[in-house]
């Protein structure tokens, strides 16, 4: 048996034999690749082309991990099944001496789907590649063909094969008894999968989780239909309460109407009247004017002559000033002439010192050059001193590097002598553990041989077999119940999140609209104060405008630049519009006692300039649903822009056109040359802004209570789910603990039956004849092993050598490498000195240029500071004072002349003015004589345009209401109606409006809708109750499907039973019988009688028949629902060696049908598998795949 290494991580597996069979469709295995699971610590890929393999190696070495790896990979869920602890975490290889332990485990299982079986979504594919990983935190993935899925997916595609993590195609080690031990409901699974009712099945489940989702969605539509009874009454009567304000409000628009109607007519009245005075006035005035136009003339002649006579002042001033400017400039060049010279004096001396620093910098200079030029020719020989030693270094390192090669090929030479020889080490050390094996199993049979003889009195171990099958019944049992009592106990912690959360959510939502709700009363209260504060609104009623909208009324802001939009308009904010804007002078007579703006309603279009780009205009954000109130928008509005902050609008202020600003969100507004900041002086301020936040919190409290209603409902559904969840929860607990409690009786009974049959069992002699052939066999295995123990020390010494010859050409090799590695850091540190030499040698020469250039300019500098010195000693000879002086002189007399001319031109205009002062005081007091006259004609017109306005505000607001002013007419006529009868009739009804409270005007409409919504769940009730029927004949339809599919598997299983058991056994009996009347619960027994014996159990059957049966049954089984390949762990290990060719052979003659992958020892089932794979464990606790010889393997094992 030769074991072959393979250079590749993971050790891909070489194989000889056949491949899988010509034109076979079926699925079948191609790979599975292992990474830290259990043992397999490093990647490992097993590759699967025949349709016979054994798995082989030496006991404990991992090989039953491989069969563990496929059925994890299958979604098994239980880590005990896997021979793990408690969870899956235990599957990760956990480290040995000489590695940590793994973070994850990774198992991928590659099928070979060329021919599209696998249906569904994945058919198209030519192979699948299913993956699952677990990682140190306990998470489980599944993946197929690299994209995540579900468990439930993976077990989707093998639904019906007759694959599965615990199904009938996957038989490991001590399954051949449990299967034969199997109570007979298990057995009815097996039988179940053969027949492909897995499908059934989980249709069923599907059916049944409809059914309980149906189920449970009718008492979610009972509850939302309970909760809306209760809305139609609450909605019925705030309807009621709706149509009554309805009926108020009718009424006081009517009372209102007919109040302006009145003021309107009396407004009408007073005009008339004033009419007529205000033209009796305007006669008295035209009189006194007549008298005012003759003083009109003289007045224009003595004006002319004012006129002139200033003129001519004007004209003296203006050469006494020139004059005055003359002297002052000659006295200002004097003193600059004498500054002049200072300067001259100051600047030679400066020369003259900048002449000797340009000597001693040029005398510097020139003996700095001399010291350069000797270090250069210093620089340069040493250059060359190391360049000269860069190249022998150079030659050195290449003799290294070659003496490095020369040791690298030594040390391979070793290297390959050493694998070698651990090769034959290898093929002499699956000897000697197989000659172990064997001795081993002697040593057993030689054990058993003695224990048999010395038997006395034998315990009935039937009544043992009963107590350990009713002790794993019950374990079994308790194992299933406390799995579904921890689903109970996670879907009650589940439920309990769930109500939290929803109680949570409800709480979240109640605060949300208890602060909304606090919120708009309080700005609406605010809002509702700053309207009624002061004396304005006082007068707007006395006026008849209290009815009448404010502009911010009339216009719907964006919240966002509710304070901006505030803050441009200021008091326009609460403009009143007008139809005339010339009638408000009327308002003079009695002026509001506020601010108070208004606006033509009729105002002609605007036209703005164009917006920049980027740039957002401030009346954009305004609209309105009166289409004559845009111009007045664009007019107050257009020339504003938002800036996003103050930073921004002031960093921009010199981008705004002519006539604009910026204003920011927070209301300060920024103009080219000024910045003005926001605040709320008093609570009128702040109208827009809180008019705008009420009514994004009349919206948001809405939807906050529609987020109550549903949370509370929430909680409703999540309290009954959790009270559901904690009852089952309770009576699982019972159900463990009462399983506990007989387990605990049963192990004491079954503790008792086995101590007792092993004490029989130690009192058996021994079998001498039997003992004496296994003696001799155990002696000549002795002396076998002792010579191949002997071979194996003499390759272990030649192997101990060649290591030691490998590690002296390793230091060899490590010692060269080091020497041509110093050697060619010496070289690249004498070449870097060399190169900075050279960059050195190139600094001095560029120093000694600078120094040369040094010298030159301090030249020439000289040579520019001498004659400097002589330009500036002439300049100051030249300059002359007494010239100068003489100038002054003939100045001061010209002045003197022009201001004697000046003092006559001011006697003439004075005397001109005085006779105009004269006219003007005769002509006022006739003017004051017409003041009276013209102020009782401007008070009349103010009271007549007080009356317009008011005139055309009562129009206005009829006209808004759309009133009948003929009917108006006739019920004043009839009625006698005053205006203040009519103004006490509005406020009574305002007064009943008022006392009705909270009024939900949206409750007709409402109300409509909940009533709608109550027809909609009755129709849902009944098609859930008709769901719920069609599901519960689907379940009966599938249960009658299933049991005519179980009675027909059961027939043909239980013919090939029979017929496979007489082929393996030679002849014998055998068959399946059911044990109830329902076959969906019914169970299965096994009868089995080989050949010349008449057992009435098949617990009396030796552990060879006993796995023979097993295995028979299991082939029953495929030859009706062949699975895609079966996986066998030792089934052969109990079987003579007549029926281990029995067996292989039927397992070739299945080949046809289904891929085998068995784990085996024997030699005639190794002779029969079309390939080999070894698993061995050179290195402790890691297991290897390796290459087998089929043929070096048989010899080995024969």
């Amino acid at each position: 048996m030769g074991f072959v290494p393979n250079s590749e991580m993971g050790l891909k597996a070489l194989f000889w034999g056949v491949s899988l069979p010509e034109g076979s469709s079926a699925v079948h295995l191609k790979q599975l690749k292992l990474s830290g699971f259990k043992s397999f610590a490093d990647p490992t890929t097993i590759e699967f082309p025949s349709a016979l393999c054994g798995i082989v190696g030496p006991n404990g070495c991992g090989k039953s991990n491989v069969i563990d790896a496929i059925r994890w990979v299958l979604g098994e869920g239980r880590a005990s099944e896997l021979r793990g602890q408690s969870s899956m975490t235990d599957l990760i290889f956990a480290g040995s001496e000489g590695r940590p332990p793994a973070s994850r485990a990774s198992v991928e299982m590659v099928l070979d789907n060329s021919d599209g079986q696998v249906k569904g979504p994945w058919e198209a594919y030519a192979e699948l590649a299913i993956r699952r990983v677990v990682t140190k935190d306990g998470t489980n993935a599944y993946f197929i063909n690299g994209q995540q899925v579900r468990r439930r997916d993976v077990q989707d595609i093998f639904l019906g094969t007759g694959l599965g993590p615990r199904s009938y195609a996957i038989i490991s080690q001590g399954m051949v008894n449990k299967l034969l031990e199997a109570k007979p409901e298990d057995l009815r699974v097996y039988l179940e999968e053969a027949a492909g009712v897995s499908k059934y099945k989980e249709r069923r489940r599907e059916t049944e989780t409809s059914l309980a989702a149906t189920r449970a969605n009718l008492e979610k539509v009972a509850v939302l239909q309970a909760n809306k009874a209760e809305e139609v009454e609450r909605l019925t009567k705030e309807a009621e309460t709706a149509k009554a304000w309805q009926a108020l409000e009718n009424e006081r628009l009517h009372a209102e109407s007919l109040w302006y109607f009145v003021q309107e007519k009396d407004c009408r009245d007073d005009i008339n009247r004033l009419t007529a005075q205000i033209v009796a006035k305007e006669a008295e005035q035209i009189e006194a004017s007549g008298k005012l136009a003759g003083l009109a003339d003289e007045e224009a002649k003595l004006k002319k002559d004012a006129e002139t006579k200033k003129t001519a002042l004007e004209k003296a001033r203006s050469a006494s000033m020139e004059a005055n400017n003359k002297v002052i400039r000659a006295e200002a060049d004097i003193r600059h002439l004498i500054e002049q010279r200072r300067m001259l004096e100051e600047r030679i001396g400066q020369a003259e010192a900048r002449l000797s620093r340009h000597r001693d910098a040029k005398d510097d200079a020139e003996h700095r050059v001399s010291e350069l030029a000797a270090r250069q020719e210093e620089l340069a020989a040493a250059e060359e001193e190391a360049a000269a030693e860069v190249e022998g270094l150079t030659e050195e390192t290449e003799e290294r590097r070659a003496a490095a090669e020369e040791a690298r090929g030594q040390y391979e030479e070793a290297r390959s002598a050493v694998n070698d020889a651990e090769k034959t080490m290898s093929a002499v050390s699956v000897e000697v553990s197989a000659l172990a094996r064997e001795a081993d199993q002697l040593e057993e049979q030689i054990e058993a041989l003695k224990a048999e003889k010395n038997a006395a009195d034998a315990p009935d171990e039937s009544e043992c077999s009963r107590f350990g099958e009713a002790l794993e019944e019950k374990r079994a049992e308790l194992e299933e119940e406390t799995a579904l009592l921890e689903e109970l106990t996670a879907a009650a912690e589940t439920s309990a999140a769930r109500l939290e959360t929803a109680r949570e959510a409800k709480n979240t939502a109640q605060n949300r609209l208890a602060a909304l709700e606090a919120r708009l009363a309080a700005l609406t209260a605010v809002q509702e104060k700053a309207r009624a504060e002061g004396k304005l609104p006082q007068w707007l009623e006395k006026m008849g405008l209290a009815g009448s909208k404010r502009f911010f009324e009339r216009v719907h802001i964006a919240e966002p630049r509710a304070r901006a939009v505030e803050a441009v308009l200021s008091v326009r904010a609460q403009a009143l519009g007008v139809t005339q804007l010339e009638r408000v002078a009327g308002f003079t007579f009695d002026p509001p006692p506020a601010r108070l703006v208004f606006h033509a309603n009729f105002a002609p279009q605007v036209t703005l300039p164009a917006v920049p780009q980027g740039w957002e205009r401030l009346s954009d954000a305004v609209t309105t649903d009166d289409a004559t109130l845009r111009p007045v928008i664009d007019r107050w509005l257009g020339g504003a822009f938002v800036a996003k902050d103050l930073d921004e609008a002031l960093a921009r202020r010199r981008e705004l056109p002519s006539d604009t600003r910026f204003v920011t969100p927070e209301g300060h507004i920024v103009e080219p040359q000024s910045v003005s900041f926001w605040a709320e002086e008093n609570p009128a301020a702040g109208l827009l802004s809180r008019m705008s936040e009420i009514e994004t919190l009349t919206h948001d409290a809405e939807t906050a209570q529609e987020a109550v209603t549903a949370a509370d409902g929430e909680v409703v559904r999540a309290k009954a789910a959790l009270d559901a969840d904690r009852s089952d929860r309770e009576v699982r607990e019972e159900t463990v603990e009462t399983l506990k409690t007989e387990i605990h009786r049963t192990e004491v009974e079954y503790s008792k039956l086995v101590t007792a049959l092993a004490a029989w069992r130690a009192r058996q002699g021994k079998i001498t004849e039997s003992l004496s052939e296994l003696t001799v066999r155990q002696e000549e295995l002795a002396a076998k092993r002792e010579e191949t123990e002997a071979k194996f020390s003499e390759l272990d010494e030649k192997l101990s050598d060649l290591q030691q010859a490998e590690s002296t050409a390793q230091t060899v090799l490590e010692e060269a490498e080091q020497a041509e590695a110093l050697t060619e850091e010496r070289r690249q540190t004498v070449s870097r000195r060399a190169e900075q030499l050279k960059m050195e040698l190139q600094a001095s020469a560029v120093r000694k240029e600078d120094a040369r250039r040094l010298a030159q300019a301090s030249a020439e500098e000289i040579e520019m500071a001498a004659a400097e010195i002589e330009e500036l000693r002439a300049g100051f000879e030249g300059l002359n004072e007494a010239e100068e002086r003489e100038g002054l002189q003939q100045f001061v007399e010209e002045l003197q002349r022009l201001e004697a001319e000046q003092s006559r031109a001011q006697v003439e205009a004075d005397a001109a003015d005085n006779a105009l002062q004269a006219l003007f005081d005769k002509s006022r007091a006739l003017q004051a004589l017409q003041a009276p006259l013209l102020q009782a004609i401007s008070d009349i017109k103010v009271k007549r345009a007080q009356s317009e306005t008011n005139i055309e505000i009562f129009t206005a607001r009829l006209e808004e209401l759309k009133v009948d002013r003929f009917a108006l007419a006739s019920e004043v006529e009839s009625e006698k109606v005053s205006a203040d009868a009519a103004r006490r009739r509005v406020k009574k009804f305002e007064q009943q409006i008022v006392e009705l409270g909270s009024v939900n005007h949206a409750a007709l409409q409402t109300l409509e809708a909940s009533r709608r919504a109550m027809e909609e769940t009755e129709r849902q009730v009944k098609d859930l109750e008709e769901a719920i029927a069609n599901l519960e004949a689907t379940i009966r339809e599938i249960d009658a499907e299933t049991r005519d599919l179980l009675k027909n598997t059961f027939d043909a299983v239980n013919a090939n039973f029979s017929e496979v058991f007489r082929s393996l056994f030679g002849g014998g009996n055998a068959y399946l019988e059911m044990t109830g009347e329902e076959i969906l619960e019914a169970g299965v027994e096994i009868n089995a009688q080989p050949p010349g014996k008449k057992n009435k159990t098949i617990s009396l059957l030796s552990g060879g028949e006993k796995s023979l049966t097993a295995t028979a049954l299991t082939f029953a089984i495929f030859k009706l629902n062949p699975a895609p390949f079966c996986l066998l762990d030792e089934v052969d290990a109990p079987l003579d060696e007549a029926n281990q060719d029995r067996l292989a052979r039927q397992i070739v003659a299945m080949s046809a049908q289904t891929q085998f992958a068995m784990i085996t020892h024997l030699r005639v089932t190794m002779e029969k598998m079309g390939q080999l794979i070894g698993v061995t464990m050179k290195e402790p606790g890691v297991s290897r795949v390796v290459a087998v010889d089929i043929k070096e393997a048989v010899k080995v094992a024969g």
